[in-house]
């Protein structure tokens, strides 16, 4: 079976061979490795953020985000699952057993060993977990990329790690480089080495946004033959299927509902009641109603410093011909006075 990593491995490490051989680490501290194809700044202020919230002894993968296809901008993800390996801990331990799980739905060597790390809902909500959780502060992984990450340099001279494609040709290479480069067995325990990194980190401050053109992995007919050539059986072809049915299921669904939650709170926002509180409390009505006072009153209004406005709109909607609605509405007009 073709390795889905192909001879990736094997390019990277003559790049880096020619670097460690042309370079030395008292004239560079870092090497960055990243993807020539992102078309995309490489975010200089996120990496000076990197290096002064981390240090400079720790690998730090970018927040590569990538554009959901179909979202219309408006949902986005990280960009690498493949290289993404977590930090087990009591809090994850079943939730990895899960992906386990999926990616042995078919035999080793087979490409699924490969694409099960993208395809598979348990990693993806892993991944999305803690990009959510961690807003500001580097969380610890295992290994991680998202389209580029700072090395130490010198931690790379001295432990000499090496990308692979794993036992079975299907890993991604970036995840043996990253977990031989922490390993403290490849290094000497010395004054020079007691900085090394056991572990990398994702700075969530060093974000790249990803051309929505120009999505991450094969697209057009490139993906179909891809998809062709996976080697994948029966499971996997379920699993598959059942994956993006109720991703579709679950997207709908979202967004039916906050379609409904914005209908019904067009109609709240409509009634009377709520024009009467919004001049107690101040608020501008145009604000909060989608299009302004449009149709309302055969108007259009959206100046929020236009508050004389708002009371008169208020005093019309709550005026009952009833003496105790008028002398509500005076009291109404001095409490939204206060607000001018």
């Amino acid at each position: 079976m073709l390795s889905a990593v192909g001879r990736m491995a094997e390019y990277r490490n003559l790049v880096q061979s020619y670097i460690t051989k042309n370079y030395s680490p008292k004239e560079y501290s870092h090497m960055m490795v990243t993807d020539v194809d992102l078309a995309i700044s490489l975010a200089p202020l996120g990496i000076m953020h990197t290096l002064g919230t981390i240090g400079e002894h720790a690998p730090v993968a970018a927040r590569g985000l990538m554009m959901i296809p179909g979202a219309m901008g408006t949902l986005y993800t990280p960009y690498d699952y493949s290289a993404f390996r977590p930090i087990i801990n009591d809090d994850n331990r079943y939730l990895r057993s899960w992906h386990d799980w999926f990616c042995e739905l078919a035999p080793p060597g087979s490409r699924w060993r490969n694409n099960c790390d993208v395809m598979s809902p348990f990693n993806m909500l892993h991944v999305l977990a803690m990009d959510t959780e961690f807003v500001s502060a580097p969380y610890p992984v295992i290994s991680a990329f998202h389209g580029a990450t700072l090395y130490p340099y010198k931690q790379i001279i001295d432990t000499d790690p090496k990308y692979d494609d794993g036992d079975d040709g299907q890993r991604c290479e970036h995840i043996g480089f990253n977990v031989a480069l922490t390993d403290e067995n490849n290094w000497e325990k010395n004054a020079d080495t007691a900085n090394y990194a056991t572990e990398m980190y994702i700075s969530p401050k060093w974000t790249l946004h990803l051309d929505p053109t120009r999505p991450g992995g094969p697209t057009g007919w490139r993906f179909a033959s891809l998809v062709m050539t996976q080697g994948l059986n029966s499971q996997c072809l379920i699993m598959f299927s059942t994956v993006c049915f109720w991703n579709f299921i679950i997207a709908g669904g979202a967004a039916l509902t906050i379609l409904g939650m914005l209908k019904l709170w067009e109609r709240c926002i409509r009634t009377s009641l709520f024009k009467k509180w919004a001049v107690v409390a101040g608020v501008n009505v145009a604000d909060v109603l989608p299009g302004g006072l449009g149709g309302i009153n055969g108007t259009v209004r959206k100046n929020t410093a236009d508050d004389e406005g708002v009371l008169l709109l208020a005093l019309a909607a709550s005026n009952e011909d009833s003496d105790g609605d008028e002398e509500m509405g005076i009291l109404r007009r001095d409490a939204g006075a206060k607000h001018l």
